[in-house]
């Protein structure tokens, strides 16, 4: 199913594929990083009913108030907290940001998503 723009309203449909059903990639892209799918994770129930359960992590980062971990209505994960000259995208996600991995270390800057979803996460979607 998917829910429409427009009105936010459920549409229940066995055509609509989500995000995985397209190549890895970010749709928002051009080039080599281009394709894929975002999405909100959703919930569907057997009668046919479906809402969107994806958590929202508003709070402050960097001096900014009011970020959220999703971007965009697509639920794209907000750049914000990779968009520094020391993350590093294609690096392992398991090596942390706070300079206790050693110097010279690169690091992809996940954690700093992953402390904001644990900071300010709620049930409201």
């Amino acid at each position: 199913g998917f829910i429409a723009h427009s009105d936010s309203a459920w549409t229940q449909s066995d055509d609509a594929e989500g995000s995985g059903g397209f190549e890895i990639g970010n749709p928002f892209k051009d080039g080599a990083f281009s394709g894929g799918g975002t999405g909100c994770h959703a919930n569907t129930k057997a009668n046919g009913d479906g809402f969107i359960n994806q958590l929202n992590a508003k709070g402050t980062f960097a001096g900014q108030a009011n970020v959220n971990i999703a971007e965009n209505r697509d639920c794209q994960c907000n750049t914000v907290f990779v968009g520094y000259p020391d993350c590093k995208p294609w690096v392992h996600s398991g090596t942390p940001s706070d300079g206790t991995a050693g110097a010279g270390t690169e690091y992809n800057c996940w954690d700093r998503w992953i402390d904001h979803w644990v900071h300010y996460g709620t049930g409201d979607t």
